[in-house]
């Protein structure tokens, strides 16, 4: 049975995100143990919470794709695993409440859109903007953490614009699975998605010295991030081109967090 709930949690997805932010808060100029602490355990459990809606949320697919997953199986009750999650968002909402307001506030923002986007809008394109949204939140929420979440503004729309494009690139990649059960921009409008995609990372290249210009990360930052906009300029062609792109938009944000790590020393 605690098996089951750890697959219903998934762990490893939770240190992942309990690591993205602890690089966040570095990355922002760093604070006190107890914020990297709070911070890393408040991700967590938001990942946590949004891991096991997701499994109540998809019960019916993975009946059919992965009937052996706890809930479909039956060894979990889809009603249990709704109140646990229900009690993980708000252990994760109470965790960040001695991290102060604004911190308080991008977690409750930050739940109530992982709720959103399983319950309405991950079967339509504002899911990809809420996608996109989280992953960028996590530089507000290191920032917020170490009183500076004005300075994480950069970080944040470079991380939100590079989402958004590799979000409509997977559409592209997947439109033929996603077909009659999700309405995306790719089966919206193939052609556009493309140019659309490619747009975003060129938004994200064009804005990336901003952090540089800002003062928030050094020249270090800047070196690095070239490599990640070459990665990023190689995607671009390949979209229009109509190649597949989104593993290469991958490796390109791991080297911009990369980047912004190397900056920040």
């Amino acid at each position: 049975m605690l098996l089951d709930y750890l697959k219903l949690i998934r762990p490893l997805n939770c240190a992942m995100g309990a690591l993205g932010t602890l690089a966040a808060v570095f990355i922002s100029g760093g604070g006190p143990i107890d914020g990297y602490v709070l911070g890393a355990v408040t991700a967590s459990l938001a990942m946590a919470a949004g891991n096991v809606l997701n499994d109540y949320t998809d019960v019916e697919i993975d009946g059919i794709a992965h009937p052996d997953r706890p809930l479909p199986s039956g060894r979990i009750g889809r009603q249990r695993a709704l109140y646990l999650s229900t009690a993980l968002f708000l252990l994760a909402v109470l965790a960040s409440l001695p991290l102060g307001v604004s911190v308080f506030i991008i977690v409750l923002i930050n739940v109530s859109l992982m709720v959103a986007y399983e319950t309405v809008a991950k079967k339509n394109p504002a899911g990809n903007m809420i996608i996109s949204y989280l992953v960028g939140s996590i530089f507000l929420f290191g920032g917020a953490i170490a009183g500076r979440a004005r300075g994480a503004l950069p970080l944040f729309l470079l991380a939100f614009f590079a989402t958004f494009g590799r979000e409509i690139a997977k559409g592209i990649e997947d439109a033929e699975g996603d077909r009659g059960k999700r309405r995306t921009i790719a089966l919206i409008n193939p052609r556009m998605a493309r140019s659309l995609s490619a747009a975003f990372v060129t938004l994200a290249i064009a804005l990336s010295p901003l952090p540089y210009l800002c003062g928030i990360l050094s020249g270090v930052y800047m070196a690095l991030v070239m490599i990640a906009d070459a990665l990023f300029i190689y995607s671009a062609v390949k979209l229009l081109k109509g190649e597949r792109a989104s593993s290469t938009m991958r490796y390109s944000m791991l080297v911009a967090l990369i980047s912004f790590i190397g900056g920040a020393i």
